[in-house]
C-alpha cells in the first residue's frame, strides 16, 4: 500500500490536496477579516448617522481649505446656515424613490465658509427625459438646515450636454467652476422637514440593516 502511495501520480495528487487545503484556509481567513472590516465600517456609519449635528465647517473645514475629503464623514449630520442659490440649481437624473423614477433636486447653499450642495428632495419625472418637471422653489433669505453628508463624485456631470439643468453626477468641482466660488467636496441630503423640502418627496434614510456592512443610500435609489 505504501509503495502504491509513493507513486509519482499519487504524490502529485497529495501535493495538490495540500495546496487546495491551504488556499481554502487562506480564503476563509480573508473572508472573516473582510467581514470584521465591513462590520466596523458599517458601525461607524451607524454612529455618524446618529451623532448630534455639528456645523459643516467644524466637520469639513473651510471649503477653500477643507480638513476632510468628505468620504470619512459619510452619513454625518451637519448644520449649515446660508442662502439658497436657486439660479444654480440642477437636477440629478435617473433616480428612483420607491417605484418612481425622477430627479434629485440639487440646490447650492452659500454659507460664510463656502458652498454646500444640498439635495433637497426628489421630484417624479412626468414627461420625456428631454424635459424637466416643475420643481418647488427653494426658500429665499437666510435658512439653517440639517443634512446628512454624502461623499462627492468625480465623474463628469455632463451639465450643458443634457436637457436644461440636468446632471448625471453630484460633482462639486464642476459645480464650483459654474458658481465661481469654493464648494465643499461632498454634499448634504436634507433631513425631513428642513427648509427647502416643501413640495418634494423626502429622500429615504440609509439602509443600516446589514450587520456585516453595506449600509447604502444611493445603491437602493439609483436606477
Amino acid at each position: 500500500m505504501l509503495t502504491l502511495l509513493r507513486q509519482p501520480r499519487y504524490l502529485g495528487l497529495f501535493g495538490l490536496m495540500v495546496v487546495l487545503a491551504a488556499i481554502c484556509g487562506l480564503a476563509g481567513t480573508w473572508q472573516v477579516a473582510r467581514f470584521h472590516q465591513k462590520h466596523d465600517a458599517n458601525q461607524k456609519l451607524r454612529i455618524d448617522n446618529r451623532d448630534r449635528p455639528a456645523a459643516v465647517a467644524a466637520v469639513l473645514g473651510n471649503a477653500a481649505a477643507p480638513i476632510s475629503n468628505g468620504k470619512d464623514q459619510k452619513f454625518r449630520h451637519v448644520t449649515a446656515t446660508g442662502t439658497y442659490l436657486g439660479g444654480k440649481e440642477t437636477l440629478l437624473r435617473n433616480q428612483t424613490v420607491g417605484s418612481d423614477v425622477g430627479y434629485i433636486v440639487l440646490t447650492p447653499l452659500r454659507t460664510k465658509a463656502g458652498v454646500l450642495i444640498i439635495a433637497r428632495g426628489f421630484v417624479t419625472q412626468t414627461g420625456a427625459a428631454t424635459t424637466t418637471p416643475p420643481v418647488p422653489a427653494s426658500p429665499s433669505g437666510t435658512v439653517t438646515v440639517t443634512a446628512r453628508l454624502e461623499p462627492a463624485e468625480t465623474k463628469a456631470d455632463r451639465f450643458g450636454r443634457l436637457p436644461a439643468r440636468q446632471v448625471e453626477t453630484v460633482n462639486p468641482a464642476a459645480q464650483a467652476s459654474r458658481i465661481g466660488t469654493p464648494v465643499w467636496n461632498g454634499y448634504g441630503e436634507l433631513l425631513a422637514g428642513q427648509p427647502g423640502t416643501t413640495g418634494l418627496t423626502p429622500l429615504p434614510d440609509p439602509d443600516m440593516s446589514n450587520p456585516a456592512g453595506g449600509a447604502c443610500l444611493h445603491c437602493a435609489r439609483r436606477s
